[in-house]
């Protein structure tokens, strides 16, 4: 019987070994030593002649941020774009997200539609593409930003939003806009943005599953590496080329609302550390 219960179990795991997954993670390693060329090679052939290939969809993603890199910002926007669409709006990997705006960003001089891209993303649900695609649209001053960041700010009801929002606004916005904040802060954000006592907010997921969210004093930073197991803290320090205790301790150096450090994967796994 356990023969039989084995043999039905192995039969319903997928199968990895074919030459689609061996090109898939040739690719990788190639992306990982940052050597995009032979990546680009290893991505473009899993799309061309696997198209059914369970690795088809975040070749697509690791494809446009080889392009990124060599400064193929079409190419890149076209296939995070792709990815993204492939992915869904509830399971989009961030930082595709994020490429895809930076690829938009530098099409705008040859392409001067895109910057409705980077308009768009003013209403996007995460915070981050909000702040990034507003700081890219003030450099190409853009006009109607800071409005258009107000609405956003009447709009929402999360605390964090509006503190990252608020901070933008004020080192951004004009000596009106300055005055246009009070009532928002008298709503109860000003003790968000203006509070002393530092803290560290922590997110981790695996195969895009949060598996760990706590904030906590930044005088806890030294035991930090207590939240997170050793195979987490080696994946840190290979990535960030630091030692942790080293890189963990930079936090106190830092403001409210910036990031101290964030590694992911297409695969859904997440480490991110940011000062609150």
């Amino acid at each position: 019987m356990k023969k039989i219960l084995v043999l039905i179990l192995l039969g319903t795991l997928p199968l990895y070994g074919g030459e689609d997954y061996k090109l898939y993670k040739s690719g990788k390693r190639a992306w990982y030593s940052e050597n995009w060329q032979e990546a680009t090679t290893c991505f473009e052939n899993v799309l061309e002649n696997y198209p059914d290939s369970s690795f088809y969809k975040n070749s697509l993603y690791y494809l446009g941020s080889c392009q990124f890199k060599q400064g193929s910002f079409q190419n890149a926007f076209d296939y995070l774009s792709e990815y993204l669409e492939a992915s869904g709006s509830t399971t989009s990997f961030q930082d595709a997200e994020e490429l895809r705006i930076l690829s938009a960003f530098k099409l705008v001089k040859t392409h001067p539609h895109m910057i409705n891209v980077l308009r768009e993303k003013l209403k996007a649900k995460h915070v981050e593409q909000v702040i990034l695609s507003a700081s890219l649209l003030l450099k190409l001053d853009d006009q109607g930003v800071i409005e258009a960041l107000f609405k956003h700010l009447e709009q929402t009801e999360s605390q964090r939003v509006q503190q990252k929002i608020i901070l933008f606004i004020e080192e951004n916005g004009s000596l009106e806009d300055q005055k246009k904040l009070r009532p928002f802060l008298n709503e109860g954000t000003q003790e968000v943005v203006f509070r002393k006592n530092k803290m560290i907010h922590l997110i981790v997921q695996e195969d895009n599953q949060e598996v760990l969210n706590i904030t906590v004093p930044l005088s806890f930073v030294d035991y930090f590496q207590e939240f997170l197991s050793h195979e987490q803290i080696t994946f840190i320090e290979k990535n960030e080329k630091k030692d942790f205790e080293k890189l963990i301790r930079l936090a106190k150096d830092l403001s409210e609302g910036e990031v101290l450090l964030k590694i992911s994967s297409p695969e859904g796994d997440l480490i991110k550390i940011v000062v609150e």
